[in-house]
């Protein structure tokens, strides 16, 4: 497999709405997943101050729940359903993490797949099938 580079990413990133691709520059890949998996289609409201509990701090985690506050809160934010671009950018996140060399058990695991479903997205995109506007239209 060939590694991953910042303008493949940049290329995904570039497909979406410039709040989504802001939150996924701010927080990474897998939190803006889960910011749309728990929120997608609604308002969102980031306070200013986060405490230890906040459900932004139990779905994120704390260091990324922060980052969020200090760009956004005190404001409403629309998170968009964005199911295309989620199977894209989660596709584009298993195989950054099979370039790293994450052992396929582990990425199923994190991503709630089978380990098929994760050989799968490889083939497709080994065999240059990972056009990264699949799905997405």
């Amino acid at each position: 497999m060939k590694p991953a580079t910042p303008a493949d990413n940049e290329a995904l990133l570039a497909l979406l709405p410039a709040l989504l691709a802001d939150i996924a520059r701010l927080i990474g890949v897998p939190g803006a997943l889960k910011l749309i998996d728990r929120h997608g289609g609604t308002r969102l409201y980031v306070p200013e101050q986060i405490p230890r509990g906040h459900a932004l701090v139990t779905l994120l985690g704390h260091g990324e729940a922060l980052l969020l506050a200090e760009r956004y809160g005190g404001d409403r934010i629309d998170i968009p359903v964005a199911h295309g671009w989620r199977r894209a950018m989660r596709n584009a996140a298993i195989m950054h993490e099979r370039r790293s060399g994450t052992p396929q058990p582990a990425v199923a695991r994190r991503y709630g797949m089978t380990e098929r479903g994760i050989r799968m997205i490889e083939r497709q995109c080994e065999a240059g099938d990972d056009d990264v506007q699949y799905g997405l239209f």
